[in-house]
């Protein structure tokens, strides 16, 4: 601790980066002789607090705020090796209802659902084959890990143990990662896909927001406190031995990875990974738990809204190609309307068009001339 002749030189605050985590107060000295000395404790040590801060008032030292570990101010979308990112002049699709397409207007964000609440619908998402999993055991068998001692020489655990517990390791995270990998599509295409209108529309009274990649990125931004990586999925075919007989190169992998079955949706993929930093996106009231029970998966929310310039994502406003004509009268008085909040002036600077896609009709019989 200090002494009486020592000379305060700075207090600081360092915030953590963790959620719910607790910052830490720092005092800096110089003694004497001219050595450095440092003191730090928990903000959670209130009378040593207010002790310092009291302290630092008659001393008239400011106390500065200073976050742990800061990112710098930098695109949200960040290259990976893993994600193959398309050019950006590439045409992009998000195929939508209407009251999906709302929400991104009127939140000015986009939504990214959690990864395991897509598994309920596609069990095959984010899911590594058999083979895979075998292949990856393999790998990490045949490592030549260091065994570990006591300190003393003894052997507490040899290097084939060691082996065994990185496969139970490389499970649990492959099981546990799903409650904290968000996830959000587009399509890839410079047309229309009237098979994406089928599947992603969900009713007649549809519409797709069209954008290019480019766009994608500049709409997104900058921000100091989260990344998010984005590529496209790869198609393959399980039951070729070739394609899954190596080991997956990390978590991300998984994810990027889709049966043939899907090939005509040729998705764009955007994930965030929530590793319990403090960000913008989850507040921080929100616990992290690595490895979360039934009782603490409720408290994880199900998606994340990530901020983006709508007027600089959407190129164009496709109307489904089986909208009636009271639903396009009415996004037309919509777009045409002023309130207070700028909803419908967001609207309304929006290039609404009518698909090129017409659903077939089975046309009625000739009539009997005879």
């Amino acid at each position: 601790m200090f002494e009486a002749q020592d000379r305060i030189i700075s207090m600081e605050v360092h915030q953590t980066d963790i959620r719910q985590g607790v910052d830490t107060f720092v005092v800096s000295a110089e003694s004497v002789d001219g050595v450095p000395k440092s003191h730090q404790f928990l903000m959670s040590q209130t009378d040593m607090v207010e002790f310092f801060k009291t302290l630092a008032a008659s001393l008239d030292i400011e106390i500065t705020y200073k976050p742990h570990f800061p990112l710098p101010m930098s695109p949200v979308i960040e290259d990976h090796p893993t994600f193959n990112m398309p050019a950006d002049e590439q045409v992009i699709w998000r195929y939508m209802s209407f009251s999906k397409f709302m929400s991104l207007i009127s939140s000015g964000s986009l939504w990214f659902a959690r990864a395991d609440i897509l598994q309920a619908s596609d069990p095959m998402e984010g899911k590594v084959p058999k083979a895979q999993v075998e292949a990856n055991n393999s790998y990490l068998r045949s490592l030549n890990f260091v065994p570990i001692t006591d300190g003393q020489g003894n052997e507490v655990f040899s290097s084939q143990q060691r082996g065994e517990h990185s496969v139970v390791m490389n499970a649990r995270r492959d099981y546990f990662e799903r409650y904290h990998t968000y996830i959000n599509c587009w399509h890839i295409g410079d047309v229309e896909n009237f098979a994406m209108w089928r599947v992603y529309g969900e009713n007649k009274n549809c519409l797709a927001i069209k954008s290019t990649v480019g766009d994608l990125r500049r709409a997104l931004g900058e921000s100091n406190n989260y990344r998010i990586h984005a590529g496209a999925m790869h198609y393959v075919d399980y039951s070729d031995p070739e394609v899954v007989k190596g080991p997956m190169p990390n978590g991300f992998a998984k994810y990027l990875n889709k049966s043939l079955y899907y090939k005509y949706e040729e998705e764009l993929r955007l994930v965030f990974w929530d590793v319990g930093a403090v960000s913008d996106l989850i507040p921080n009231d929100v616990k992290y738990q690595y490895e979360p029970d039934d009782s603490e998966i409720k408290d994880i929310p199900a998606g994340v809204k990530v901020p983006v310039d709508v007027n600089q994502l959407v190129n164009d406003v496709i109307l489904g190609p089986d909208c009636e004509p009271w639903f396009i009268e009415m996004l037309r008085e919509l777009s045409k309307r002023e309130n207070t909040e700028g909803l419908m002036e967001r609207l309304g600077m929006l290039n609404i068009k009518l698909s090129d896609v017409k659903g077939y009709q089975i046309p009625n019989p000739p009539d009997i001339n005879w």
